[in-house]
């Protein structure tokens, strides 16, 4: 996978840039809550500034819920963000766990409403990525 080039990595947050298919990917891992999931979403903000693009593939196969305080952030700061930065198409790769799930349906649909970006569910990173091609750029 010599077209994946690794941008930033912690504890929560591994993140490429797919110089193939022009979009970033973040593999999001365990739970993290305020600072820590801050930083980490710190670091997609700064790459979506740095590469532009309208897609973006998050990998929450393997995260953990969302804290109450931490999704309210998310909707009202961090896609406000991404989407000033152009990001349009989000392609979701949710978690194993249930009530995970749950949790990343409701962060994403709480900003989908009013926000501008388009939000689609699959149970694997293929899925996501067939999803994400037929988008335009």
């Amino acid at each position: 996978m010599d077209h994946l080039r690794l941008v930033y990595e912690d504890d929560v947050l591994k993140l490429f840039w797919d110089t193939r298919a022009g979009y970033h990917i973040a593999e999001w891992h365990g739970f993290a809550k305020a600072e820590r999931l801050r930083n980490a979403s710190h670091a997609c903000l700064y790459a979506s500034r740095e590469r532009r693009c309208s897609r973006w593939l998050a990998d929450l196969a393997d995260s953990a819920v969302v804290d109450v305080e931490d999704q309210h952030w998310m909707v009202e700061r961090f896609y406000p963000l991404l989407a000033e930065n152009g990001l349009r198409h989000m392609a979701v790769v949710l978690p194993v766990d249930p009530v995970a799930q749950l949790s990343a349906q409701k962060v994403n649909d709480a900003y989908g409403r009013n926000g501008s970006i388009e939000f689609a569910y699959h149970a694997a990173r293929a899925d996501s990525a067939r999803w994400l091609a037929s988008k335009a750029d």
